[in-house]
């Protein structure tokens, strides 16, 4: 590394401390609180503060006019109104007033504004500020590990880096998971306890909020001191320009271990339910039959994480170590292997669910989707050791084919044998819901019609599909539908 890559880093770890320290003083001015209060005022003199000096030593402050100064005292008169007044409207009205004119001034003090602030366009830099040039620079923190070469220091800090990158996500599938898997959450909870006999409580949402605090400012604040000049020349050869950014395979590791953990935990929990040992460990008053029909939505967002974070290590995952990079096929594998536990435990699920409440559209597309889902990571685990397998042409080609599947499948169709089978098991069915479906269930509905028990609603509902036919049948040779000749030719005898 550089010396200019060394003042570099200096510079975004000496912005990152105080935009953390920055975080940590939201935390505890607001975390849990339903009024700001003095607060606010003490919160917003302290970013000026940060703001000021960090600004100022760099010498990025112009030169100000008369504005800029009104809206400081502007700025600093709003704050006070929440330890003066208690209009809620006036108070909400300004927590978010104020952040916009922070924004203003410091654009303006700045110098990172084209347009002056009177015309309209000062308002689309504004919002261009806080949202493309801000969320630009949100890994800004990062960027200094990930190009490093040299620094002893290096791997325990891509390390945390790594953890750091996580732990969001993390808390995510960890949520998901949990809200899935009652036999999971409980494990979730008595592991800590087991452990560290520590009851977490609101640490993790204390993380998230000071995390994200500090990596908003951190991510303004840099786009003020580094602004984009798209005319000034950068310095790099177009040949460095087109090399594609790699993550490094220690970051990578780390990722995929912390997710692996969690996931293999899980995934033996969904062994066990799969081939019916998970009777014994039941939380307290859940049945088995409560347990095996949860989860399968939470599963499936789950799994679509999963295939986001298997395209995104495969693109971007650095392959210049090659014992690290072997490391990370592993490890994408353990991820791929467990996400087809997943899958198929929320298959098994939500088909136990359909045959407790009956098959409708919206669950079966699920199911659909699921074995989607399988066969996108079946071929991703391919890729994973094959590096010569296209994703996007086997995507491309696997959802065309799921597509035309799915198209002559016949859902309606299913979904009305299905449930007359579930009536022939359990005596219960919603003929009002098939009635409701295409031309495609009247055979179907055809064959109840001599049911003892529902035989006259059978009728009523094909007399319903025969006003509908009559509604929309035109002579035209033009208009042939198969589907609706067949219906047509079921129920023209129906009275």
């Amino acid at each position: 590394m550089g010396v200019s890559d060394a003042n570099q880093v200096t510079k975004e770890s000496k912005l990152l401390l105080w935009c953390f320290a920055l975080g940590l003083l939201y935390d505890f001015m607001f975390f849990d609180t339903t009024f700001a209060g003095i607060a606010y005022p003490i919160f917003v003199a302290t970013v000026y503060g940060v703001f000021a000096w960090l600004f100022h030593s760099q010498g990025r402050l112009k030169p100000s006019f008369t504005f800029p100064w009104l809206l400081v005292a502007l700025i600093l008169l709003l704050s006070l109104t929440f330890v003066l007044f208690s209009n809620p409207a006036f108070l909400v009205l300004n927590f978010f007033l104020v952040p916009l004119l922070f924004v203003a001034h410091t654009m303006l003090v700045t110098g990172t504004h084209k347009r002056p602030w009177h015309h309209i366009g000062f308002l689309i830099e504004m919002a261009e500020r806080v949202t493309i040039h801000t969320l630009c620079n949100l890994l800004k923190p990062f960027s200094s590990v990930v190009r490093s070469r040299l620094m002893p220091s290096s791997v325990a800090i891509k390390v945390g880096l790594g953890i750091a990158i996580t732990c969001p996500l993390l808390l995510v599938v960890i949520v998901l998971l949990s809200s899935a898997d009652s036999i999971f959450l409980k494990y979730m909870i008595e592991i800590p306890k087991q452990l560290l006999d520590i009851d977490f409580g609101e640490i993790p949402a204390h993380i998230i909020l000071t995390t994200f605090i500090t990596l908003i400012l951190f991510a303004y604040f840099w786009s003020l001191l580094h602004p984009t000049k798209e005319s000034e020349p950068t310095g790099t050869s177009e040949e460095e320009t087109r090399k594609p950014k790699k993550l490094d395979g220690v970051i990578s590791v780390t990722i995929l271990t912390m997710l692996n953990l969690v996931y293999v935990i899980f995934t033996a929990i969904q062994i066990s339910f799969l081939f019916g040992g998970a009777e014994s460990v039941l939380p307290a008053g859940v049945t088995y039959s409560e347990y095996a029909r949860q989860g399968f939505g939470e599963m499936l967002t789950v799994s679509f994480i999963n295939i986001g974070v298997l395209l995104l290590l495969l693109h971007f995952a650095s392959q210049q170590k090659k014992g690290l990079y072997r490391a990370i096929q592993v490890l994408l594998t353990i991820l791929t292997v467990c996400s087809l536990f997943i899958l198929f435990s929320a298959f098994t699920r939500l088909t136990m669910y359909e045959q407790a409440y009956g098959f409708t559209l919206l669950r079966l597309l699920p199911q659909a989707f699921m074995i989607l889902l399988l066969s996108l990571f079946a071929v991703s685990l391919v890729r994973v050791w094959k590096s010569n397998v296209s994703l996007y042409k086997s995507y491309t080609i696997i959802t065309l084919v799921w597509l035309v599947a799915l198209n002559y499948a016949n859902l309606d169709l299913i979904i009305a044998k299905s449930n007359i089978q579930r009536y022939q098991q359990t005596g219960e069915i919603d003929l009002d819901y098939i009635g409701s479906l295409s031309y495609d269930v009247v055979p179907e509905l055809a064959k109840l019609q001599k049911d003892p028990k529902i035989g006259d609603k059978a009728v009523a509902e094909l007399k319903n599909m025969k006003s509908r036919l009559k509604f929309e049948t035109k002579p035209e040779w033009q208009t042939f539908n198969f589907s609706r000749h067949r219906a047509e030719q079921i129920v023209k005898n129906i009275h």
